[in-house]
């Protein structure tokens, strides 16, 4: 049981401490790639925005042709 306390257990922890690292390694590059996936998001919506601003800004313009009849 000696045996046991002294290596079994701190091998154990070891190896789940490892397991764990990698886990979080793996789900950080994840967090990192959603990251700048929001970023090209947000940069798009911004885009769009600024694209609706400058077509609501620009001016509408208008050619009638009226038919003017004269009677001689």
């Amino acid at each position: 049981m000696n045996v046991f306390i002294q290596w079994i257990i701190p091998i154990l922890a070891f190896f789940i401490s490892v397991i764990s690292l990698i886990f979080s390694l793996k789900s950080q590059r994840l967090q990192n790639k959603v990251n700048e996936h929001e970023i090209k998001i947000k940069e798009y919506e911004i885009d769009k925005i600024e694209k609706e601003k400058e077509e609501e800004n620009k001016s509408y313009i208008e050619a009638r042709v009226i038919k003017v009849n004269s009677n001689n």
